[in-house]
């Protein structure tokens, strides 16, 4: 059986550091793996991820890759060492590492153990590495998972997670969806933007960008389906041409469009909201969800300086809104 014994990484001087692969590490499937056809990334996570935090991913009932916490690679004894399925990806992504540092790019590795363990292949550590089959996936975007990764704890790796204060540990198994909404701008908020979004009015503005984007696409549809009413109606009589009037108001009316995207209402969104206008001496009284939402808005966009000592309230309002997000609107 084939088995790769030993990998070898460059480092930044010029000197070549080695590690011995585990005798322990399941090699049953590594000669089928072709490093070619699996993408690496590394990402990160609200807290550093310790070495047994090996996450697998599902992607339509198939095993679609694993997020494997750099300390785990190439470690012996590690209790995933006998499952050869992890053994292969967690193999391809210590050598697709070991093979960037020959190419000159450090990129997922660690300059600071680098530093400190000038022997040893330096990983990184307490961030992690995602590893996904081509075959499976379907894809080189992978971009389009964004939603499902964030609400599963697991954003872009940047090196420091000063501002990444959102509480979401990643599970033991994930399930990545297709979004119900196409969108690369929105992918990037939940994955590269909101994480590290250094205080509560730019979290705030990020989630409610993405309520923007929803609208833009409700009224591309709404104007095209007025269109092709005119169309179908003509010549147009007086009642009907004042419904399809109607329906154009309200497709370019804030309020209701809002209402529209903000449908079913989100219960914790709704009790940060309740909270932040409180503290604000706003008044609340028979507003529905998708008017406070807007009530917000305005004051944090226009006003902000009345939030200005309510950052928690706010930073609450963010967080509840953009997973509330995530779920109804990405991840369905």
């Amino acid at each position: 059986m084939f088995k790769v014994k030993e990998l070898r990484f460059k480092r930044r001087d010029g000197s070549v550091a080695s590690r011995d692969v585990p005798e322990d590490l399941n090699q049953t499937l590594v000669a089928k793996a072709c490093p070619n056809e699996y993408l690496v990334v590394a990402v990160s996570s609200s807290l550093e991820l310790p070495e047994q935090s090996v996450s697998t991913l599902k992607y339509k009932g198939k095993t679609a890759g694993f997020i494997i916490p750099g300390q785990a690679l190439l470690s012996a004894q590690h209790p995933k060492n006998t499952d050869p399925h992890y053994a292969a990806y967690s193999l391809v992504a210590a050598i697709e590492v070991c093979a960037r540092s020959f190419r000159g790019d450090y990129s997922m590795s660690s300059a600071i153990t680098e530093a400190e363990r000038p022997g040893d292949i330096p990983f990184l550590e307490g961030d992690a590495y995602l590893v996904l089959w081509k075959e499976v996936i379907g894809t080189l975007d992978y971009s389009r998972f964004h939603p499902s990764l964030f609400l599963n704890g697991i954003y872009s790796y940047r090196g420091t997670r000063d501002f990444c204060r959102l509480d979401a540990v990643p599970p033991e198994s994930i399930t990545l969806r297709d979004p119900t909404v196409t969108s690369e701008y929105a992918n990037s908020v939940f994955f590269n933007l909101y994480p590290y979004a250094s205080f509560a009015l730019l979290r705030f503005f990020y989630a409610y960008q993405i309520i923007e984007m929803l609208i833009g696409l409700d009224f591309k549809v709404r104007s095209e389906t007025i269109r092709a009413r005119l169309n179908q109606a003509a010549p147009v009589s007086i009642t009907t041409l004042r419904d399809i009037v109607d329906d154009f108001k309200k497709s370019y009316q804030d309020l209701p469009r809002i209402k529209e995207i903000l449908s079913p209402p989100c219960g914790s969104t709704e009790l940060a909201l309740d909270r932040l206008l409180d503290d604000m001496a706003d008044d609340r009284n028979e507003k529905s969800f998708a008017q406070k939402m807007y009530r917000v808005r305005n004051i944090l966009f226009h006003e902000h300086l009345r939030a200005h000592e309510f950052d928690e309230s706010v930073m609450s309002v963010g967080d509840n809104l953009i997973t509330y997000l995530a779920k109804s609107k990405f991840s369905a």
